[in-house]
This record gives C-alpha cells, sequence and structure tokens, in this order.
C-alpha cells in the first residue's frame, strides 16, 4: 500500500502556496501521480437586473470568469509542480461547488490535501465549513496544511493520536504509507489526571505497537496525563516533541457533541502548527 495519486485543491487562500509545496514534496517522496484540482466555487450574481435576459448574460459572465481564474490556477500549479521535480502531474479547472468537486474526484485518489483559512481571514466561517465537510464525506484520508509555514521537513518525526476507538484505528492504517518513511513515529494516548488507573492502556499501546512493527513501522509509546482538554493537551504535546506531522482520526463522536464539548477535532482544526493527516 502507498500514496499513488495526490489530490491538492486549488485556489487563491493564503495557504495553497503552502499547501502546493507540500503536496509536491509528497508526491516526490512516495512516486505519486499529483492532480491539482481548482474549482470555480458558488457563483455569486446581484440581484438587481432590469430583466431575466441580463440575468442570463450577467450569469454567463460570471461563469466564464470563474473558470478563466480557475484556468490560471491550474496552469501556474502545473508550472509550479512540474518545477518542484514532481514527475507526473496534471490539473483541471472544474465547475461547481469546492467541497463538492472535490470529493467526486477524492474517490479515485489516495490522500486528498485541503488547509484550514487563516483565523483572520473574512473567509474563516465558509473556508472552516469546507474542511470539515471534506472530512466529514472523503472516504479517503485527508492531509490538512496549516497557512503559516512552508513544512519542508512534514512526516519525518510523526505524531500518531490513539484513543482505540475506530476512527484511529482507520487513521493509523491509512496513514502507514507516511508512517513507513518516517524517521520516529510517537504513539500517544492521553488520559484525564481525575481519571483512575490505566486500565490497560499501555497494553493496548503495545499491542498496536507490535501490529505496526509488523508493517514496518517502528515507534515509541507514551501515555499523558492532562488537567486540560485532550485536544489541548495534543497540540502541546506535538510542540513539545517537535513533531512535524500529526495523524489522527476525526469525529469519534456526533458532531453536534464535538461542537458542544470542543472536540479533540474542533481543537486541532483551528490550531495546529503542523500538518494534519486525518481519517474520518
Amino acid at each position: 500500500m502507498n500514496f499513488r495519486h495526490i489530490l491538492v485543491a486549488l485556489g487563491d487562500d493564503p495557504p495553497a502556496a503552502a499547501r502546493v509545496h507540500l503536496a509536491a514534496r509528497l508526491a516526490i517522496a512516495h512516486g505519486a501521480h499529483l492532480t491539482g484540482i481548482a474549482p470555480t466555487g458558488h457563483l455569486v450574481i446581484a440581484d438587481n437586473s432590469a430583466s431575466a435576459a441580463f440575468a442570463i448574460d450577467a450569469a454567463g459572465h460570471a461563469l466564464a470568469d470563474a473558470l478563466q481564474r480557475a484556468d490560471d490556477h491550474a496552469r501556474r500549479f502545473r508550472h509550479t509542480a512540474l518545477a518542484e521535480g514532481v514527475v507526473s502531474v496534471d490539473a483541471e479547472a472544474a465547475e461547481g461547488d469546492a467541497a463538492t468537486v472535490l470529493l467526486h474526484h477524492a474517490v479515485c485518489s489516495d490522500l486528498v490535501v485541503v488547509s484550514p483559512p487563516e483565523p483572520s481571514s473574512t473567509a474563516w466561517r465558509s473556508g472552516i465549513h469546507f474542511v470539515e465537510h471534506v472530512l466529514a464525506r472523503n472516504p479517503k484520508p485527508t492531509l490538512v496544511v496549516p497557512g503559516e509555514g512552508r513544512f519542508e521537513h512534514a512526516g519525518r518525526r510523526i505524531l500518531l493520536a490513539w484513543d482505540d476507538s475506530p476512527a484511529a484505528v482507520r487513521a493509523a492504517t491509512d496513514a502507514l504509507p507516511a508512517l513507513r518513511l518516517a524517521e520516529q513515529v510517537m504513539l500517544c494516548a492521553w488520559r484525564r489526571t481525575s481519571e483512575g488507573p490505566d486500565n490497560g492502556v499501555g497494553l493496548r499501546l503495545a499491542e498496536v505497537a507490535g501490529w505496526l512493527q509488523r508493517h514496518g513501522v517502528h515507534t515509541e509509546t507514551r501515555i499523558s496525563r492532562t488537567r486540560s482538554a485532550i485536544g489541548d493537551a495534543l497540540l502541546s504535546d506535538a510542540l513539545a516533541l517537535g513533531v512535524d506531522l500529526i495523524v489522527m482520526g476525526t469525529y469519534g463522536h456526533a458532531r453536534w457533541v464535538e461542537r458542544l464539548t470542543g472536540g479533540v477535532t474542533h481543537t486541532a482544526l483551528r490550531h495546529t502548527p503542523v500538518p494534519l493527516l486525518m481519517s474520518h
């Protein structure tokens, strides 16, 4: 198993350069084909036309402009990817909502690369909704790349977050191609200080480490006690350990519970300092 086809979302959002750069580096490392998809997005037509004919004409011009911008993104992406050293690359402008277009192509890829918006962005709400929509519906793993930084070494030192949930199992399985190439993998679990004995958490991590070893992945195990929310503890440990990639499951609980409790996924998406490799 390997990443043989990587799909990256194109656009003019500030994180786009970091996202494309990391996608290109991963394509080179895994010998993968790299595809860039540039969606037009939703077209908004001002409702101030004097006639239906005028509105139709305005919509046609808006679509033509959006397709031209998407074509420009695709052309620049091809040039950038080839300059980075990617051997096999293509790009496509596609009409439609960004999440819908990306998920349509995701079925025939091994990894989908997206970014959350910058916290100060005026498009924050719509941007984070796009990422959450992709994560919730993507049948393949999703790499979420923050906007700040170039992440030259992402994947050398990996934190693999474990909570024994089906999502964690899926994330670890999906991430095997990246885990095999890593120089160091830290298999981590967290327990609140208010909880009692570990109830076999250490033994369970040893079992998981043994399974990973049989797949060619050597790990170091770590159990952390925390008074903080688990999401905050995860990101704090990631910084302290100096990792450059976090692998984790997403939406292990119903999404309304995640929203209510400020869940791990919610925290990671908004505050991660490094890329997240996530599976639903």
